[in-house]
């Protein structure tokens, strides 16, 4: 899964190739999106899963979040948007099946 902030900078703190047993989380950390103008989400698994971005106004507390997939397809595409709040962070929730990639 890889994240890209503004510029072709990677988000690491919001990226991962660790794959997930089945109905595994994997939630990045809230970063400080408030000078950028929009965030581009890139992911894939190798299962089903739900993708999701998350934005706080204080990088603790979940303000708003968002559900990018339904849950149905591995293939997580392409998702650009503006931020919604000062911090931000993605989150997928794997399926049923162990992940074989991520």
């Amino acid at each position: 899964m890889s994240h890209l902030i503004n510029r072709g900078l990677v988000d690491t703190t919001n990226s991962t190739t660790s794959t997930l047993a089945a109905n595994g989380i994997f939630s990045g950390s809230w970063v400080d999106v408030s000078q950028f103008a929009d965030i581009c989400i890139i992911a894939s698994a190798s299962v089903s899963g739900t993708l999701f971005v998350d934005f706080s106004t204080d990088g603790t507390t979940l303000a708003k979040e968002i559900q990018l997939t339904k849950g149905t397809a591995g293939d997580f595409g392409i998702h650009s948007l503006s931020p919604a709040a000062k911090y931000y962070r993605t989150r997928i929730i794997n399926g049923a099946s162990a992940q074989v990639s991520m």
